[in-house]
C-alpha cells in the first residue's frame, strides 16, 4: 500500500519545481527540499487512505 502512495505522490515535487521555476527560472530547489516534499506528500496520502479504510471498516 505504501509503495503506491510513494509513486502517486511524485506529483508533489513536480508541482514544487514548476512553481519554483515560475519565481526563479534560473535555479532549481535543493534536492533535500524536493525529497522532503515528496515523502511528506506520500505520508499525507497514506494517512488519508488509512482514515478512509478505518471509515469503511466501521
Amino acid at each position: 500500500m505504501m509503495h503506491v502512495d510513494v509513486t502517486e505522490s511524485i506529483n508533489n515535487p513536480i508541482r514544487l519545481v514548476i512553481g519554483w521555476s515560475m519565481i526563479d527560472p534560473t535555479s532549481l530547489p535543493p534536492g533535500s527540499i524536493i525529497l522532503a516534499y515528496w515523502f511528506g506528500g506520500a505520508f499525507l496520502m497514506a494517512a488519508k487512505r488509512l482514515s478512509e479504510y478505518d471509515e469503511i471498516v466501521a
